[in-house]
C-alpha cells in the first residue's frame, strides 16, 4: 500500500483485477467511505483486495488517524489473512508506523539486491518501535540461488 503513488497493484498473472479499481484505502481514509465500496473482488472467490487508490493528501496523517485503527480492527473481523503491503522500512515512516498496528511482520528481502547494511537498518528501525517481527521472506531468488539456501524445488501456489 504506497499512499503516496496511488498506483494498482499486480497481484499475479493468476490474478486479473478490474481496470478501475476505485478509490482504495486513501479514499476509505479521507472520504469516510465504508470497507464494502473500497474492497476489490479477484477472480479468486476467497480473495479481496483494498488497492491504495489515489494519492494521499497527508500519507502519515492518514495512516495514523482514527479512522485507520478502526480499518484494521474490521479486516481482522471479516477476513481469515490479512497481508499488508508497505512501502521499503528505510525509506519512509509508514512502515514502522503500520507495523506498530499489526500482529506481525514479515520482512521482504531481494535476492541479491538487498545489502547486509539496509537489512540491518530495516530490522533496527522495525525494532525501535517494538514492531512484531516474526521474519523474513527472500523473492526474486532463481532456482540456483534457491538450492543454496537449501531449497530443492519451487512450486508456486496460485
Amino acid at each position: 500500500m504506497d499512499l503516496r503513488k496511488g498506483e494498482p497493484h499486480d497481484l499475479s498473472q493468476a490474478v486479473t483485477l478490474l481496470s478501475a479499481l476505485g478509490p482504495g484505502l486513501s479514499g476509505y481514509l479521507e472520504g469516510g467511505m465504508g470497507l464494502k465500496s473500497v474492497l476489490v473482488r479477484t477472480e479468486m472467490d476467497t480473495l479481496q483486495l483494498l488497492p491504495s487508490g489515489g494519492p494521499a493528501e497527508n500519507v502519515l496523517k492518514s495512516l495514523r488517524s482514527e479512522r485507520m485503527v478502526e480499518l484494521l480492527a474490521m479486516v481482522e473481523q471479516e477476513f481469515d489473512i490479512v497481508l499488508i503491503d508497505a512501502p521499503p522500512v528505510i525509506q519512509f515512516a509508514d512502515c514502522p508506523m503500520i507495523a506498530n498496528m499489526v500482529r506481525g511482520v514479515m520482512l521482504v528481502v531481494s535476492c541479491g539486491r538487498s545489502r547486509a547494511f539496509d537489512l540491518q537498518e530495516a530490522v533496527g528501525r522495525l525494532r525501535h518501535v517494538d514492531a512484531p517481527l516474526i521474519g523474513a521472506v527472500i523473492n526474486r531468488a532463481t532456482r540456483a540461488e534457491a538450492r543454496s539456501y537449501g531449497y530443492v524445488s519451487y512450486t508456486p501456489y496460485y
